[in-house]
């Protein structure tokens, strides 16, 4: 495929994901530090909307997948910026910026990789999340789409796809 055409592709699938309403283009992912559907160990992070409105964190929770577990955070409003990082062997940390929710609590779904799910209220902006994990360093991945924010958790001895 010539230039050419594959820029025409390039901007095809931008406007289609714009069309649909995806908060995050590629563009943006180029300029996050650590984006995408990689599974790993690595803090992740990104950048929030530029805008000076806060979004409303309206909802946690957490399912079960074949080879996963996800955390789901859903919120209305602008596209927050996070960073998720392991605080400990166990423990991963999510952390939301540029958000507003009064509410902490915790959940303890004891699926495969997640034990126990811990919300802090939010404080200057910030929401914290604590997964505690069923095992040490489980491969995990991020994802931001318009309206949630997740992070899928690989069951131990899984070969998430």
């Amino acid at each position: 495929m010539d230039t050419t055409a594959r820029r025409k592709v390039a901007l095809l699938l931008a406007a289609s994901a714009f069309a649909a309403g995806c908060s995050t283009l590629p563009a943006q992912a180029e300029r996050d530090e650590s984006f995408g559907p990689e599974w790993g160990t690595a803090q992740r992070h990104g950048s929030g909307a530029a805008d000076d409105t806060p979004a409303d964190l309206t909802a946690s929770t957490v399912e079960e997948h074949e080879t996963y577990d996800r955390l789901v955070l859903s919120f209305r409003g602008a596209r927050p910026g996070y960073t998720v990082r392991y605080s400990d062997a166990t423990t991963l940390l999510v952390t939301l910026r540029d958000v507003r929710d009064g509410r902490g609590g915790t959940e303890t779904p004891r699926l495969r990789a997640v034990d126990e799910v811990r919300r802090a209220p939010s404080a200057a902006g910030m929401s914290r999340t604590s997964m505690i994990l069923s095992e040490a360093d489980l491969p995990f991945r991020v994802g931001l789409d318009v309206g949630v924010f997740y992070v899928d958790v690989a069951h131990p001895g899984a070969a998430p796809s």
